[in-house]
């Protein structure tokens, strides 16, 4: 219990921050000021997903994490858009929505503080380019805003 209790006081504020907006975005635009069972649902795996891939680090204790690797981010994103467009679970879209925001703020995180994302290609092939990289990032990121909108717009 003590370690799950580090993990959620070991989260930046800032990435909390941007999670929880993340989350309100959705629900305000999913389903509007009236509250709904699904609703909740939804926030109870948004609120699991915030925190799921640094628990599962915590437990796991493998380095360098499978989870700050590209080939765990690309499945992330298949797994993420089949939840979204065919479970039909708002808790299991959640976690994997909130799953994707946690990856994307450390990518973005490590992009912008140092310009490199070298660590995240180590499980795929020796240095990857810059501009490879920085493309990378910003594909992945229209990929997590398409699924979010296919979430709001189709589900």
């Amino acid at each position: 219990m003590q370690r799950i209790l580090a993990v959620i006081q070991k989260k930046p504020s800032f990435f909390l921050f941007l999670g929880i907006l993340y989350s309100i975005v959705i629900i305000l635009l999913q389903w509007g000021v009236q509250p709904t069972w699904n609703m909740l649902w939804f926030f109870l795996g948004a609120v699991i997903g915030l925190y799921l891939i640094d628990i599962f680090e915590v437990f796991l204790h493998i380095d360098p994490s499978p989870a700050r690797s590209i080939i765990f981010v690309v499945g992330l994103l298949l797994v993420s858009f089949f939840i979204v467009s065919s479970s039909g679970s708002e808790f299991a879209v959640g976690v994997t929505l909130l799953s994707l925001v946690t990856t994307l703020e450390r990518m973005w995180g490590q992009w912008v503080t140092h310009k490199e994302l070298d660590s995240w290609y180590v499980m795929v092939a020796g240095p990857i380019d810059r501009r490879l990289q920085r493309t990378m990032l910003y594909g992945i990121t229209v990929l997590f805003l398409v699924i979010s909108w296919f979430f709001i717009r189709y589900v």
